[in-house]
């Protein structure tokens, strides 16, 4: 089952690396466009907004897998044992994050139904914020599976005598 959560992890930061330069190409064309009197397409915003939302939030959780976020990279505990209090406890603050986003945004998503974005598409809100709880939902997964993981090397290297 990890397995291939992790490679559907990858999957999706690999099609998240792909949406980042779809959106220079529209952003481009869109200020292109607007130099040249060649044409504005209203609903280009909608999508770059999309794009920025979906990918900026999406990529927290498949950084959270691959462990490649900035706190990790830049603090190197001094200890082997205050390393591992603080990859537990690393671990437990991103399963709050997750929680938190999955409660907040479930929250906006149910008030915002119905309403609508301003722009050419006229996308329903929710559309926007059904990225958080999306977000909230893999970050919880990917912290209970990273302290399920920690907890049971802890206990197998209790074990070894």
């Amino acid at each position: 089952m990890l397995r291939s959560f992790e490679r559907g992890c990858l999957g999706a930061f690999a099609g998240l690396s792909l949406a980042l330069p779809a959106l220079v190409l529209l952003i481009l064309y869109q200020v292109i466009g607007r130099l040249t009197d060649f044409g504005n397409l209203s609903w280009i915003e909608d999508v770059c907004r999309l794009i920025l939302l979906w990918t900026g939030l999406l990529f927290v959780p498949a950084l959270q897998w691959k462990e490649e976020h900035i706190a990790v990279q830049l603090f190197r505990p001094p200890t082997e044992g205050v390393r591992r209090a603080l990859i537990v406890l690393r671990h437990a603050a991103f399963l709050v994050l997750g929680l938190t986003f999955l409660y907040l945004g479930s929250v906006n998503v149910v008030r915002e139904r119905g309403m609508t974005g301003a722009g050419g598409m006229e996308l329903p809100l929710e559309f926007f914020n059904l990225v958080i709880p999306i977000c909230g939902l893999l970050v919880t997964i990917v912290a209970v599976l990273k302290l399920i993981r920690v907890l049971r090397r802890r206990e197998a290297a209790s074990l070894v005598p």
